[in-house]
């Protein structure tokens, strides 16, 4: 009769844990348990949501418009970081690595301004000629309906500020604008007086890779 009373005891007890633990017992429900937390949680500058890095496909070019001078070809990309997430890992490193090279001057600019969210585009120059010219701060960009104009540019490479380049070289830098740029939306750039709208072709890429990101990124993480 002990014997018995201290199994039942046992069993009772047992019962208890399983409960507390939310583990099926008998033959009551289960206790529900709570959704993964999503990897899509934090909100960049334009309001969109960051998808994860290290799951994009796209290449640099994918996300730049070219803008061809008569002695330089001009390439403009954003560094937003919800769309350089969209690049593939090591696109996606080299262009966040060339804007953190430049945190200190950018945080700098921001303070001095009163800029809260600077837009940031890597601009590169590639001489077509032999001593090609440009000039550097000759660029506007189009959105929103206002015209944005840099407030500062960061020199990448030694003799940008010379506003030369040679034939099959490339000088580049970091553009900083006051924030109101939205690369979610259709933007214009001109650089010496040559207008290009060709963003309004690449919203539909980054906007196609950001649902195949997220598709990607359910599927687990990348090999």
């Amino acid at each position: 009769m002990r014997a018995a009373r201290a199994a039942r005891a046992a069993l009772a007890a047992l019962g208890t844990l399983l409960a507390a633990c939310g583990a099926p017992h008998g033959g009551g429900t289960p206790a529900s348990t709570p959704p993964p937390p999503t990897p899509l949680a934090h909100s960049d500058t334009t309001g969109l949501a960051l998808v994860p890095a290290g799951y994009g496909s796209l290449k640099q070019e994918d996300i730049s418009v070219s803008i061809r001078l008569p002695q330089i070809l001009v390439r403009c990309s954003p560094l937003d970081e919800a769309t350089i997430r969209l690049l593939s890992p090591d696109s996606y490193r080299a262009l966040r690595g060339l804007r953190e090279s430049q945190r200190d001057a950018i945080a700098a600019d921001a303070r001095r301004l009163g800029i809260e969210r600077p837009s940031l585009w890597y601009m590169s120059f590639y001489g077509l000629q032999p001593d090609a010219r440009y000039t550097a701060r000759d660029v506007v960009i189009s959105s929103g309906g206002r015209d944005y104009r840099p407030v500062d540019v960061l020199s990448l490479s030694s003799g940008f500020s010379s506003e030369r380049v040679g034939q099959g070289q490339v000088q580049s830098a970091i553009y900083v604008f006051a924030g109101g740029i939205d690369p979610a939306q259709p933007l214009a750039i001109t650089v010496e007086s040559v207008r290009s709208a060709a963003w309004s072709t690449v919203i539909p890429v980054i906007e196609r890779e950001r649902a195949l990101v997220r598709s990607r990124v359910a599927a687990g993480p990348p090999s």
